[in-house]
Formats: structure tokens, sequence, C-alpha cells
């Protein structure tokens, strides 16, 4: 579970939100509840698929002018796509022209890959499995509003990665990306009638 808000040091005034199921967030209170957060932390409990999560969290004090740092991890490749654009368009709607977005994802040919069976199975055998990928990262957040940038696993620190890390332009090959995207000047895309890439 992340601990960012124990383990880090933020600006005076930093306020984190973490948005989870609330059985989840009673269980993490329990289990980190002798240590005390380095920043304002507000826990939200809400479900990103089912629940209306966004006006849950402004309740929770968001404020919507001001500069936030999204930080959606080990999540979308649970998802479907179509769970995945209403998540990514609500943080769109929620987010001023300043605001970052940081989010991992993983690309089709990994999922679709014959090295991946095993674990894919045991993964849906858990009931957790891995559903949504894109061959396009950059195209299809692009599309959501966000300009991103993107980083494979490995090409931060290679010396915790012992896999050999193969360049962006070869196609066709299984990978899992770290995304740094910055909200485009536009912001909110029309939706309607977009066709998201399957791939």
């Amino acid at each position: 579970m992340d601990s960012r808000a124990f383990r880090l040091s933020f600006p005076a005034g930093t306020i984190f939100f973490e948005i989870d199921r609330a059985e989840v967030i009673d269980y993490k209170n329990e289990k980190l509840a002798k240590f005390t957060p380095q920043c304002s932390r507000r826990t939200v409990p809400a479900d990103l698929v089912l629940d209306e999560w966004d006006k849950t969290l402004i309740n929770h004090g968001f404020d919507t002018s001001k500069k936030t740092l999204w930080i959606v991890e080990g999540l979308t490749m649970y998802l479907s796509e179509k769970d995945v654009v209403a998540l990514i368009h609500k943080i769109t709607e929620l987010s001023s022209s300043r605001s970052l977005f940081l989010c991992d994802i993983l690309n089709r040919y990994l999922l679709e890959s014959p090295f991946m069976v095993n674990q894919l199975n045991f993964l849906e055998s858990l009931g957790a499995p891995w559903i949504f990928g894109t061959n396009d990262p950059e195209e299809f957040f692009g599309k959501l509003g966000w300009s991103i940038t993107l980083t494979q696993a490995g090409e931060v620190a290679p010396n915790r990665w012992p896999f050999p890390i193969a360049p962006k332009y070869v196609p066709h090959i299984p990978r899992g990306f770290y995304s740094e995207g910055v909200l485009n000047p536009q912001k909110l895309p029309d939706l309607n009638g977009v066709e998201f890439p399957k791939s």
C-alpha cells in the first residue's frame, strides 16, 4: 500500500488525499496508527469505478483551483478501457491548468504475450485480472487532455532492473510504462463520439 504521506517530505501546506475503498483505508489506518504523516493527510473512502468519487473528494476539502499532482498507481490494468477513460476524464475536470499526472500503464503486447499467460491466469484466479493496456499511451492520454512523457521500467534505475530494455521505436515489444503528464492548455476535451484505440 502507498505510504508516501508518511515516508516523504512535502512542501509546507501540502494536502495529501488518499482515495480508496473504505475497508482498505480502515485497514491501512490501523496498521499505520503509530506513525505520523509528513503532510496533511486526508483519506477519502470511495470506489473509483462505482462511486461519484469526485464529489466525495470535493466534500473532503479538495480545491479544484489549486495545482494538483495526481498519482494513479497500480490501478489502470485492473479496469476496463471505459472505466479508465471515465477515471481520467474526471481527473481532467478536477484539475487546474498547472496540474500534473503520474500513472503506470501496460501495453497490449504485454497482456497478450505468451510469457505472461501463467501470471495473468494467476491474477484472474484471485479475482483481479489485468484487463487494460494500450500500445499508444501518448495518443490515449492526449485525447483525454494530457500531454505525457513515457519512461520504461529500467530507464530510471537500471541497477534495479535485471532485464534488457528495448528502445521505444522497436515495435511489438511487451512493455510497462511510467507516464508523466501535463494538462493541455485546452483542458477539457469533448469526448462525444471519440473512439479510443483498442491496441
